[in-house]
């Protein structure tokens, strides 16, 4: 923290952005560059659903190049490794046929589009609007989505969410 400038003032992310920019960090707008995507179902064909060794007690995993579809673990620091296979109930491919493999799911997008809030975090949010300094962040805040647009009068209160003073 040393590097960040304790008294930069940011109220909105792209200020944060302005304040790293001279700094080592890599600074990745999310709402443009960052797109999170379904690796479970991609991957639920090609691998086992559930672990096929007890990953509680591991204390060492190595992976080879040479056993591309075994994993080594070791329960204890010391010791032999033990090896198992990742690929888990898939039939052996032959080589004569075309598609033997089951068909992969391609690569889709969890989410389209920005992400809601909860509304009682939204109605927070417009409440502490009142001490911000820019109008730019003002109208970043307002614009924010949040369940009470999506799904009508949601305006559910959450134990965790302390009582706005009204």
């Amino acid at each position: 923290m040393s590097i960040i400038k304790q008294n930069s003032y940011t109220e909105v992310p792209d200020d944060w952005r302005k304040v790293l920019r001279n700094t080592p960090f890599t600074v990745i707008d999310c709402g443009v560059d960052v797109t999170f995507q379904n690796w479970t179902d991609h991957l639920s064909s090609l691998y086992p659903k559930k672990c096929p060794f007890p990953t509680r007690p591991i204390r060492m995993l190595k992976f080879s190049a040479t056993g591309r579809d075994l994993v080594f673990y070791k329960q204890s620091f010391f010791g032999m490794y033990t090896s198992s296979a990742l690929q888990g109930n898939r039939k052996p491919q032959r080589k004569n046929t075309k598609n033997s493999s089951a068909p992969v799911k391609p690569l889709e997008n969890l989410y389209r589009g920005k992400l809601p809030i909860k509304a009682a975090k939204h109605r927070d949010l417009l409440h502490l609007c009142q001490f911000l300094e820019s109008s730019e962040a003002t109208i970043f805040y307002q614009n924010l989505t949040s369940d009470k647009v999506l799904n009508g009068e949601s305006d559910e209160e959450f134990a965790d969410d302390p009582p706005m003073d009204e």
